[in-house]
């Protein structure tokens, strides 16, 4: 049977199947043909139902001029056609957010439509309209609303018992987990590609490889993205997703960013930044542009490509923040460095502050250039605040640890390191060489090689024999310890302040109460009661029961919340329990310290040992913990240490 001949509820329900699987490109065509048949039945309810399935599964998937337009009137054409109130209201929902990236639409629009959407419960409709308007709000400056949205969508979808909905939740959890930086995200994301395998959606499987990739170049693997890139590009362009090519251009760029090729993207770069698909928020590829040719030392055509940009020109016509925006100001703050361009410097380091303790990340985190700090750290190279300039990049180190992002963390260590020579203070020169040495060991063991030609020409021959002192510097949250070649940067701890005591007195003893300001006295008292054992019982069965509940409801957030307390629990059970189901009496204060102490150097040493075995080797060594701690400095470690918070 031609499907010219099919019913138009039958059409629907096909259509329906395969935006169900993920099959973007064809359900479009199925749903055009449900569109025609219901206008043909006269049946607007139908066709209301056919308009929505159109419009797929994210925001703005009608990406040409005349197709967005055409498909606005489709929807106006459909409101006007349906009796049914929510499927107006899911119309009206989804006007509004593709509105947004149109001339004169508004988030306010979005808030009103989803409102309305809200005070008819529906929770299947809710739920997918949810996921739009968190689409809507992927700019760094919508966080917090966004967030709110992800709460309310993962217990809506829990609500609905629709696993595909379940499956949104788990995507936008692990897109804003990366988009924030948080810890958590890689543990997200391998939940993710499980249940994405599990149900078979292939526009959602698409997408998490994509930001699989990404993971891998953030890990150094690039000769392994070099040899997907392709691939994926084919397996998106398969399911239709509208951003297939443009994702794999800024993999592709990023890429050949991190083996110091981009410059061969140039002449792309003009044709993406034209292109009539992307949106009018969409600048990042012509900023790209002007950080390219700024780079290649054609300054006229960087200037036009970034006055094109118009990053701080304001409302309408300046750049908006958007899902693009920290991707789009990373290319800018590049433009400005090699340019030499102080006030568009400033401009965006008053623009990227409020941002500095997130990752540079687009769109459905397809890519990441790092810390933001680093780009702080250039704007104030380019303004000529040195110091400034060393402070930031030092955080951009600590927060590229902590992001796993090996490119970028040895691109910003080669850059301290320039800055340290600049600066010329009389421990900078050895630091310097032992940066350039640690940027110099991951380029060439990931294939930097662009960059590794640089720095080696770069880099200072050997050095003078250092002065014998050492550093143990704490500047905001970034301690900096250091002694002859070997350096680092480790996130402030109550460990690190401990140390820090601890070499400002070599030679003598410190007493744990002095460290801690814990109490010589013992006491015999209980740590819990009976009572309160009983209830502690109580409490982690109805934790457990809960939990069960959760992960039947696929209530992610809630399940996580619950287990952290029942850790929390068990742990505070083992510790307050002795033989024989007993309770324990507390130790002396001083006893407890002891212990509290020597985990807390310990932890701190294992951090330092990430960036500087060899010194934290030797600081352990160096280390005695107990009721009275010292610190004596064993052979090839400074007598004289510089130590300040």
């Amino acid at each position: 049977m031609a499907f010219a001949d099919l019913d138009h509820h039958l059409l629907l329900e096909q259509a329906g199947m395969m935006l169900a699987a993920g099959r973007l490109a064809d359900a479009r065509a199925a749903y055009q043909r449900a569109i025609d048949a219901a206008e043909q039945a006269g049946d607007g309810d139908a066709l209301g139902e056919a308009v929505l399935g159109l419009a797929g599964l994210w925001v703005n998937e009608q990406r040409g001029p005349d197709e967005f337009a055409t498909f606005q009137l489709a929807v106006d054409q459909a409101m006007r056609a349906t009796t049914d109130p929510l499927i107006r209201a899911r119309l009206r929902l989804r006007g509004a957010v593709d509105a947004r990236y149109g001339a004169d639409g508004s988030q306010d629009d979005v808030w009103t439509a989803v409102d309305e959407l809200r005070r008819l419960d529906d929770p299947r409709a809710l739920a997918n309209g949810l996921s739009l308007v968190h689409h809507t709000l992927l700019a760094p400056e919508d966080a917090e609303a966004r967030a709110a949205i992800l709460g309310e969508l993962t217990a809506v979808a829990a609500r609905a018992a629709n696993p595909y909905l379940t499956l949104v939740g788990v995507l936008w959890t692990t897109i804003d987990a990366f988009l924030e930086g948080r810890p958590d995200a890689a543990r997200s994301l391998q939940h993710l590609r499980a249940k994405a395998d599990e149900l078979g959606n292939g526009v959602i499987r698409y997408v998490t490889r994509t930001i699989e990739v990404m993971a891998m170049l953030r890990a150094g693997q690039l000769d392994d993205v070099e040899l997907l890139l392709d691939d994926l590009l084919r397996f998106g362009t398969d399911v239709g997703e509208t951003d297939a090519f443009t994702w794999y251009s800024a993999q592709l760029l990023t890429l050949r960013w991190y083996q110091g090729r981009a410059t061969e993207l140039l002449p792309a770069m003009g044709d993406l930044a034209n292109s009539p698909v992307l949106t009018r928020f969409n600048r990042a590829y012509l900023a790209t542009s002007a950080a390219l040719a700024a780079e290649a030392g054609a300054e006229d055509e960087a200037r036009v490509a970034l006055a094109g940009v118009a990053p701080f020109d304001g409302p309408p016509h300046g750049l908006a923040q958007s899902s693009v925006w920290l991707g789009t100001m990373f290319a800018v703050v590049e433009a400005c460095a090699h340019l030499g361009d102080v006030q568009g410097a400033r401009q965006a380091y008053e623009a990227l502050l409020p941002y500095a303790h997130l990752p540079l990340m687009s769109s459905f985190a397809v890519t990441c250039a790092g810390s933001t700090h680093r780009s702080l750290g250039l704007c104030a190279r380019t303004t000529g605040d040195i110091d400034l300039a060393i402070d930031h990049l030092e955080r951009a180190v600590a927060d590229d640890l902590r992001f796993g992002n090996r490119p970028m963390l040895a691109i910003t260590r080669a850059e301290l390191a320039a800055l340290l020579l600049q600066r010329g203070a009389p421990e900078d020169r050895s630091m310097a060489v032992g940066l350039y040495e640690q940027a110099l060991a991951t380029a060439e063991e990931i294939g930097m090689t662009g960059w590794a030609d640089r720095w080696r020409s770069a880099r200072p021959g050997d050095a003078p024999q250092a002065p014998d002192q050492g550093r143990f510097v704490r500047n905001g949250d970034v301690w900096e310890v250091a002694a002859g070649s070997e350096r680092a940067l480790v996130a402030h701890s109550i460990g690190m302040s401990m140390l820090a005591v601890l070499i400002a007195s070599p030679g003598q003893d410190v007493t744990v109460g002095e460290l801690t300001g814990a109490p010589a006295e013992a006491s015999d008292q209980p740590l819990l009661d009976e009572e309160t054992r009983q209830q502690v019982r109580r409490r982690l069965l109805d934790l457990q029961s809960d939990i069960d509940e959760a992960d039947a409801d696929a209530d992610i957030e809630r399940a996580s919340r619950l287990r952290a307390e029942l850790d929390a629990l068990v742990d505070e059970l083992t510790r307050t329990t002795g033989l024989g189901g007993r309770s324990r009496s507390f130790a002396g204060a001083s006893e407890r310290a002891r212990t509290s102490v020597q985990k807390a150097i310990r932890r701190a040493l294992d951090r330092i040992g990430e960036q500087a075995p060899g010194l934290a080797k030797s600081l352990a060594e160096s280390v005695r913990t107990g009721t009275r701690c010292r610190f004596d400095p064993t052979e090839g470690l400074p007598a004289v240490w510089r130590t300040r918070e």
